[in-house]
């Protein structure tokens, strides 16, 4: 019996005496826990950005003084308790952290994510960019009404939604929203087009379908338009093995992983 068949196994087992979703959600907390400490960020950030480390720490104390984790956490909880079919799913606070160093010490003409949600990605990112004076925000996510048919499949580990009657990106703040488009659609037809367009970027963000195929396909898109000295980023690398592969085929030793979020600069 291979190791995943043995996996399966275990985990079928768990479900009939009823022992798979505690487990399950304890692992998630103490991952989470881990993971969002202050002392682990900080490590993280040091850990995974090649930059000066002085100015990673003045970004990040940056971040702090902008309050933008608590403040997209406010909003998200004041939304939660007025809708109880809302399940929201933000980045991480690292993630965000570090997308935001990112942004402020690349300075991109050209940010692109997929995979919006309610926007707390977005709205660091517009954040950063609005503090450099320049560069834009493209987004790419579902259209609401496809949200539940594409979602149904990662429902067991991904409960994510949106809150009734909002499309993506609804937590973005109107005065950040003049660097920003957002492009409702597959990102399987509309990443290609999007970056035929812009022609070059420098900072990639996949927080979309994370399937082995889709990621493959959108990293080795975004790779192909990505300037040099350019960041491709993505979260939830831990899903299966696109990141790894990735990697392997374009700097097998260049590239960094903290947690789930994975980085990789282009040289």
């Amino acid at each position: 019996m291979t190791f995943s068949n043995a996996r399966e196994s275990i985990k079928s087992a768990a479900r009939r005496l009823g022992l798979y979703e505690p487990l399950r959600k304890g692992k998630d907390r103490i991952f989470r826990t881990l993971r969002d400490s202050p002392p682990i960020i900080r490590w993280g950030l040091k850990r995974l950005l090649s930059f000066p480390k002085s100015d990673i720490e003045r970004l990040s104390r940056e971040f702090d003084q902008e309050r933008l984790w608590e403040r997209i956490m406010s909003r998200v909880a004041e939304t939660a308790r007025r809708d109880p079919g809302f399940h929201p799913s933000t980045s991480s606070p690292f993630n965000l952290r570090t997308l935001y160093v990112l942004c402020r010490i690349l300075r991109p003409a050209w940010v692109v994510e997929t995979g919006v949600a309610s926007g707390a990605s977005s709205w660091v990112l517009l954040t950063a960019l609005s503090k450099n004076g320049k560069g834009g925000l493209r987004s790419i996510d579902l259209p609401p009404s496809q949200w539940e048919p594409a979602k149904s499949a990662y429902k067991e580990i991904d409960p994510v939604s949106l809150p009734a009657h909002r499309k993506p990106g609804w937590l973005v703040p109107e005065p950040l929203r003049g660097r920003w488009q957002l492009i409702l659609g597959d990102a399987k037809a509309e990443l290609p087009r999007l970056l035929e367009g812009l022609g070059r970027i420098e900072l990639f963000y996949h927080d979309a379908e994370h399937t082995r195929e889709a990621m493959l396909r959108e990293f080795r898109a975004a790779w192909a338009h990505l300037a040099s000295g350019g960041a491709l980023t993505s979260d939830d690398v831990g899903w299966n093995t696109a990141f790894d592969e990735f990697c392997a085929e374009v700097l097998p030793k260049e590239a960094g992983r903290w947690f789930s979020f994975g980085l990789v600069l282009k040289p």
